[in-house]
């Protein structure tokens, strides 16, 4: 499309006008608005594209417009809040390219019938009394007219609700500006479909109430009565929607609202998705609404459920969860869906009317449409994470970066210390630092949280940060742990990126141009400084008015009462209605991610590490792309080149008649990819082979409902998610049971046999979750296994080290004190569950979700370090379990020993077998023969190779006095003590370590500096550990979740705190055990690099 070919008139029928403010919408009052009372209005059924982070692609929109014309659905939004010109540079008009990529997406919406809404988010910097800026704004939704758009909406949601000084000498409230550009807006472009989002957009945010808020009553009393006003119930994210809360919003806006529904959305955690149905919210309500419409998961591909529900529910006029007589006989709550169908572990829902709308039923329904999904041959070229901004560094601060929530994460917040919110400013009861209206950051005070929501703040350390700082999540009933004093000048900004969807039709780029000052279309951009976000983890008025902001700024060179126009954005040409047709500056696609991972440990390691996965599982890929010059990615079905130097995304269905190719090849990386850590990049994979041990390695719809169940809703996990839990918690609550027979405290043999059910019934759940990955890896369609491996991965690690810790228990080594040291504090069932379940809550107070709350179940009250860890770059069928000691692992962990000291000693030629059995005896055979119950390995899901271990002892006093009494002893008869010639020979590193065993010094001694420390014999005993990988290993979270588990272990002996010790000059070990949550205890004085150093951690 040309660009003259979206000017002159528009076909809506309006004539531009470019004097601003019109002279009818100076009071914010339509001509019409003398009649009050609308006419029931079309009900809008559709999904809005409302979450922070990467967009969905024009094909994926493509894609969803099809779906929702056939489950009829009738409207979508499109509002991707990163997506440049939708909110950071709303002012910019579309180029030729651009425009056609959204007039494609325009068209075929109209011919799927779905209504296309435009919508802009010019709320973070614009001057609502500037005409210059009311026509800037014009002209915007005039070029979308000119495409074809009928529908529009103007978004004022996670601004700061203030003016500038400019303002405030026009307009007397905050609502009548908005009101007064909206109408103008909604008349100048002909009376189409109208939204509008609010600034208070949930009951939570009603300043001080709703029946109060004289914004809200500003909204329903001015706006033109024909626009539909958006909200999202009495939260950001709702857990329940009824008539009862519907009934004061409809009468304060003089209409029925539209429902803007968080339930899905998870642009707020890095670790949760949602994949549940549309749940608690009665089809009854339908006739208090004017329309539902779900921002869902960033996720693409995870959004079937979810959309399906919902399509679904809006057909549906029976609460099928409620006792109605008319539908008690054919469904209640109680109802079991899962009917087993064959063999194939198929369901079916069970039998309602169609007019009855019941979760579960609805769940079933759209897993049997889901299904065929997983079949579909795609390939997909992207970052295999939430698409999101991580942090530098975890905060114990609940940082939230929800869809429609105060955030700093938008790509126009100005990077200067902004004041806290007061609690009247965000209708928060609670006061933060008890001093409403503070200006100045301070140190958090919690001592007014009650106890159960600091418990369930714990959440907040467990789960990986969200990638922005959000003074909601700390006046919105925020819940921090008592100790959580964080002064906001030791936190560091984050950089956001641009993204553009708007430029292919299958990938997202990401401009990293306009980060250095230069726009779109070659003006001058806001600067690098600028697009920063607010401090991690400070209470900020987040995405306050960059016009105050430039204004303080530059407070020293400018007048006062000079007015306050954005400088660093375009100045607006009086030109007609037209496609910007400068030519556009070329995108400059800098290689690496959008974002760092916040969970990175190793350092730079830690990304050659990552790509080392390609040699663990072998993965071929039939669209395996070269990366042109350009730096833009493109993806070939010919290809054989395996590199990735861009963060887009690209995802495309198979030629027509191909065919799947399955092989072992494995990718090859080139060096400047895999040894840069400045480099994350994806690797094009196609099905995984390496699922021998599964019986049928095709998804069922039982495998598909265990994975809804996994990650349910926002405040409610599934049923087997709740039974993980239970199982998991009564097992390690009964530990005792299974101690020896005789022991005080151990059960009788039906004690004894009960807990083994109970603890089979576990190892089955978890043995479920693995066969479901292991089949999710072999699916065709990689889009969505690059959509759900992340969340899936993640689940199969936690849940597998529960398992690991439940075999140590059924051993019977734990302490008859154990639960002295293992309830803990900040569980799931210390105060959170019922906190979680409430819905009193916003959900990002409880991050992790599931698989957090697994994880907290472990004794590790000070272990949340350990549950930061890298994700895997690439989608690999490979797992490592990690378990306790059986004697068979004895060989491989002596033969894991010799490499890694044939390796520190650089032995070119290896050791003999009678070497390598002296270095198995003098590193681990001591541990092996005094406290195998307190050794652990990893070994590979898919050889059963033991590819690390960890040794410990629970006493290190004691261990070191039964080493010299039994082992020492023994060693000397084994290797007796060779003399030599004389002084002057040269002993190889073998001899020297033969005749260690030998001489004065070859008692362990306990550290002196821990003894110095802790003179108290009746302290706590330190435990004393070792720790070894296989150098090839690639999973980042192994060394962390083979850690959880000897320290869990230990916690359940009687031990909470341990070290180890280190050679001074050993670099890498160090670095090893700091990102193991250890910490230097003393540094020696000499400069011997084999001197040894202890560090320690408790837990």
């Amino acid at each position: 499309m040309k660009s003259e070919d979206c000017q002159g008139p528009s076909s809506t029928g309006f004539t531009p006008d470019s004097s601003g403010l019109s002279g009818s919408m100076k009071n914010g009052t339509a001509a019409t608005n003398s009649a009050r009372a609308p006419k029931k209005q079309k009900f809008c059924c559709g999904v809005v594209e409302g979450f922070y982070g990467r967009p969905w692609t024009t094909e994926q929109r493509k894609d969803l417009f099809q779906k929702m014309q056939k489950w009829g659905m009738n409207s979508y939004i499109y509002a991707p809040k990163d997506d440049c010109k939708h909110r950071a540079y709303w002012r910019e008009l579309y180029t030729v390219e651009e425009a056609e990529h959204l007039q494609s997406l325009i068209e075929l919406a109209a011919e799927c019938n779905i209504d296309f809404y435009y919508a802009i988010s010019p709320g973070l910097d614009v001057v609502y009394s500037s005409a210059k800026e009311v026509g800037t704004l014009k002209r915007k939704l005039e070029q979308v007219s000119q495409l074809g758009c009928r529908s529009f909406a103007l978004l004022f949601d996670d601004i700061e609700p203030e003016m500038c000084k400019q303002d405030k000498e026009v307009f007397q409230s905050f609502a009548q500006a908005q009101v007064t550009i909206t109408n103008d807006v909604f008349e100048h472009l002909g009376r189409p479909n109208f939204m509008f989002c609010p600034t208070q957009y949930c009951t939570a945010r009603a300043v001080p109430s709703i029946r109060a808020s004289e914004y809200l009553t500003t909204l329903g009393a001015k706006l033109a009565p024909e626009i539909n006003i958006m909200w999202t119930g009495d939260k950001v994210i709702s857990k329940v929607i009824s008539f009862k809360c519907l009934e004061d919003i409809n009468e304060v806006l003089q209409r029925d609202v539209v429902i803007w529904d968080n339930e899905h959305a998870n642009d707020y955690d890095q670790k949760r998705v949602f994949l549940g149905p549309y749940s608690g919210r009665s089809p009854e309500i339908i006739q208090k609404l004017n329309g539902v419409m779900t921002n869902p998961n960033c996720e693409y591909g995870a959004n079937f459920v979810g959309i399906h529900t919902l399509a679904q529910w809006a057909k549906c006029t029976i609460d099928g969860t409620q006792p109605h007589s008319s539908a008690n006989e054919a469904i209640s709550a109680d109802i079991k869906l899962e009917i087993q169908d064959g063999e194939g572990g198929d369901i079916d829902p069970a039998p309602v009317p169609d007019n009855v709308y019941h979760p579960r039923n609805a769940l079933i329904n759209a897993i049997k449409e889901w299904m065929p999904e997983f079949d579909k041959q795609k390939t997909v070229w992207a970052p295999m994470s939430k698409p999101q901004v991580g942090l530098t560094a975890p905060t114990l601060i609940p940082t939230v970066n929800t869809c429609m929530s105060t955030t700093g994460t938008t790509s126009l917040v100005n990077a200067l210390t902004q004041p806290q919110m007061s609690s009247a400013e965000t209708g928060n009861p609670a006061e933060i630092n008890g001093n409403p209206g503070n200006s100045t950051p301070q140190t958090l005070d919690v001592s007014s949280v009650p106890a159960p929501v600091l418990a369930a703040a714990a959440v907040m350390a467990d789960a990986t940060p969200a990638p922005s700082s959000s003074n909601s999540s700390l006046n919105s009933g925020s819940m921090l742990p008592p100790s959580a004093n964080i002064v906001s000048s030791s936190l560091q900004p984050i950089s956001v990126p641009v993204m553009n969807s708007l430029v292919s039709t299958n990938k997202v780029v990401v401009d990293h141009t306009l980060l250095g000052g230069e726009s779109l279309s070659g003006a001058s951009t806001p600067s690098s400084t600028q697009m920063m976000g607010p401090p991690i983890g400070v209470a900020t008025k987040a995405d306050s008015n960059a016009v105050d902001a430039a204004a303080a700024a530059a407070s020293s060179s400018a007048e006062e009462d000079s007015p306050m126009t954005p400088t660093s954005l375009p100045p607006v040409t009086p030109t007609a209605i037209a496609v910007a047709n400068t030519v556009p500056v070329p995108p400059n696609i800098i290689p690496g991610p959008t974002y760092m991972e916040p969970m990175e440990e190793d350092g730079g390691t830690a990304q050659s590490n990552a790509m080392e996965c390609s040699k663990d599982v072998p993965m071929e890929s039939v669209t395996n792309p070269s990366t042109p010059a350009s730096s833009t990615m493109h993806v070939e079905t010919d290809s054989s080149l395996h590199k990735a130097e861009s963060t887009t995304m690209l995802c495309e269905d198979s030629p027509p008649g191909g065919t799947m190719s399955v092989g072992h090849q494995v990718p090859v990386l080139e060096d400047n990819v895999t040894h840069n850590p400045e480099v994350t990049t994806m690797l094009c994979d196609e099905v995984c082979t390496n699922i021998k041990d599964v019986p049928n390695p095709k998804l069922t719809r039982k495998d598909l409902l265990l994975l809804c169940h996994l990650f349910y809703l926002p405040c409610d996990h599934g049923a087997i998610g709740i039974d993980l839990l239970n199982d998991f918690f009564w097992l390690k609550r009964n530990a005792n049971t299974m101690l020896p027979p005789g022991t005080l405290g151990a059960g009788t043999t039906e004690d004894r046999q009960e807990w083994e059910q109970r603890a089979n019934k576990f190892k089955q759940n978890v043995q479920d979750i693995q066969t479901l990955f292991a089949k999710l890896c072999s699916v065709q369609n990689r889009e969505l296994v690059y959509d759900l491996y992340m969340y899936l991965w993640d689940m199969c690690g936690v849940v597998q080290t529960l398992e690991g810790f439940v075999q140590w228990l059924s051993k019977g080594s734990c302490s008859p004190k154990s639960q002295n040291y293992v309830v803990g504090q900040q569980t799931w069932f210390s105060g959170i569950r019922e906190a979680f379940l409430s819905g009193e809550h916003e959900p990002w107070m409880f991050r992790g979700g599931l698989v957090s709350d697994l994880q907290r179940l472990l004794p590790l009250d000070s272990g949340n370090d350990l549950y930061l860890y890298k994700f895997p770059d690439v989608p690999a069928s490979l797992l490592y379990y990690v378990r306790p000691f059986q004697p068979k692992d004895e060989e491989a962990i002596y033969s894991l020993a010799a490499n890694w000291y044939e390796e520190s000693i650089e032995a070119p030629m290896g050791l003999c077998a009678a070497d390598r059995e002296l270095v198995g005896d003098k590193l681990v055979g001591a541990y092996l023969t005094l406290c195998p119950e307190y050794t652990f390995v990893a070994e590979s899901s898919l050889t059963g190779q033991i590819v690390a271990y960890s040794l410990a002892a629970p006493d290190a006093k004691t261990f070191y006095t039964r080493y010299s009494m039994a082992w020492l002893p023994e060693m000397r008869i084994k290797y007796p003590l060779k003399k030599t010639n004389s002084d002057e020979d040269i002993l190889s590193p073998i001899e020297i370590m033969a005749r260690s065993f030998h001489g004065p010094g070859a008692e362990p001694v306990f550290p002196q500096c821990l003894a110095d420390a802790n003179p108290d014999p009746g302290q706590q005993p330190w435990g004393v550990a070792q720790v070894r990988l296989c150098p090839n290993v690639s999973d980042a979270s192994m060394s962390k979740r083979l850690t959880m588990l000897m320290l869990a272990c230990l916690r359940a002996s009687g031990t909470i705190r341990m070290f180890v010790e280190v050679k001074v000059g050993d670099l890498k070990m160090r670095e090893f055990f700091s990102n193991l949550g250890y910490h230097m205890v003393n540094i020696p004085s000499g400069e011997n690099p084999d001197e040894l150093m202890v560090m320690s951690r408790s837990f």
